[in-house]
């Protein structure tokens, strides 16, 4: 399969619209002949009337011949008479399989020559014959081609699809100042008409009728619940409450007995047969259930206790921090006042030495370069001072 954004897919369209352009211009002159062979007196001229007449009108397809597997559909050259029904009014009614195993059914008017000429074509005939018994597919298409080139149904198809488009834009045209979901509302309308006369439709998915039988019994349970749910109110209006719930118990069960009857396993019979037994006594708990409520009670004691701890630990951490920052402070302070003690010592020793000798500064580095020791020795009686001799 090509992608739609394709180029060749493009290209093959763009040649499928051209063709049908060119007809355009011959589709009056080919209107006007089939519509003169309706009086023809040969039969397969006559058919071949009438099919083109349905290809055009209805935009149906020719039809191909199928083998014994294949699907039985059809297309208009393998119409059979179970597939027409003639009606009052000149009435005719499709009903068969196309493209695809695709239903086609309709019921349209068609012109007084064509209904006579469908009444001689089937006359006579058993349900499975072939209306046109005397055309096929491939003389059906060579007669096409004979007006124009590479014209088929097909083309029939997109030219009449076109001019069902064209038609609804300008008999209904779409209001400037639209919106865009308007827009898109109208267009989708548009298309939808172009869809009937093709009869383009979802095929049905394999897992359908599986999906609706399904969807069916649900609705079906959901309707009877709420019936009983009803029914019980109502008779718990009448008589009393306990009385409702055990009608409306008595009604589900009936229920699930008929599925578990047809449908159920022994197993599922006999868990439902205990949910009955035990329904409105109170549950007792076995042993294993204990045993996990102890397991869940210890986890959570060990967590409370956990969390005790960890709030009792954060205000001991807090007094640490600040006994450190106590003993940070009074390491400060001491250091401070030995820096004090220096400096009024190298005061006192600047004032005392004679100007000549030394300069304060000197004195200062010296002193600043001799840390005071931490513990003092005692002054014997031979440390005397120079200047005292």
């Amino acid at each position: 399969m090509l992608a739609a954004a394709s180029a060749v897919k493009g290209q093959s369209d763009l040649r499928k619209f051209e063709t049908a352009r060119r007809l355009k211009g011959s589709i009056q002159t080919i209107r006007a002949h089939y519509t003169r062979n309706f009086a023809a007196a040969d039969r397969r001229t006559a058919q071949c009337a009438v099919a083109m007449y349905f290809v055009d009108k209805l935009a149906l397809r020719v039809g191909n011949e199928k083998g014994e597997n294949e699907a039985d559909t059809v297309g208009c050259c393998s119409l059979r008479v179970e597939h027409m029904e003639l009606k009052p009014n000149h009435v005719v009614r499709f009903d068969f399989l196309g493209k695809d195993s695709i239903r086609y059914t309709n019921e349209v008017t068609v012109l007084p020559e064509v209904y006579a000429l469908l009444r001689k074509f089937m006359h006579g005939k058993n349900r499975g014959d072939d209306v046109f018994d005397q055309l096929t597919t491939t003389q059906l298409n060579d007669h096409l081609k004979s007006f124009m080139e590479d014209l088929s149904a097909k083309v029939f198809r997109t030219y009449n699809a076109s001019i069902t488009l064209d038609r609804w834009f300008k008999e209904k045209p779409v209001e400037p100042k639209s919106s865009i979901p308007d827009k898109l509302a109208y267009f989708n309308k548009a298309n939808t008409e172009v869809a009937i006369l093709c009869n383009h439709q979802k095929s049905i998915s394999k897992g359908f009728a599986k999906q609706f039988a399904q969807l069916t019994a649900k609705s079906e349970y959901t309707k009877r619940i709420l019936d009983g749910l009803l029914k019980a109110k109502e008779t718990a209006k009448r008589k009393s409450f306990e009385a409702a719930v055990k009608e409306f118990f008595e009604e589900q069960d009936r229920m699930q007995y008929e599925w578990l009857d047809v449908y159920g396993t022994e197993e599922q019979k006999k868990e439902y047969a205990e949910l009955v037994a035990n329904r409105g006594k109170p549950k007792v708990r076995s042993s294993s259930d204990k045993k996990k409520n102890k397991k869940k009670t210890k986890s959570s004691t060990s967590s409370k206790s956990k969390a005790k701890s960890a709030k009792k630990s954060k205000p001991s951490k807090i007094k640490s921090t600040k006994k450190n920052g106590k003993s940070k402070n009074s390491k400060k302070v001491k250091k401070a006042s030995l820096k004090m003690k220096t400096s009024t010592k190298i005061k006192k020793e600047a004032a005392d030495i004679p100007n000549g000798k030394t300069s304060a500064n000197n004195a200062s580095k010296k002193l600043l370069s001799k840390r005071p020791r931490a513990v003092k020795k005692e002054e014997s009686e031979d440390d005397v001072p120079l200047s005292a001799l």
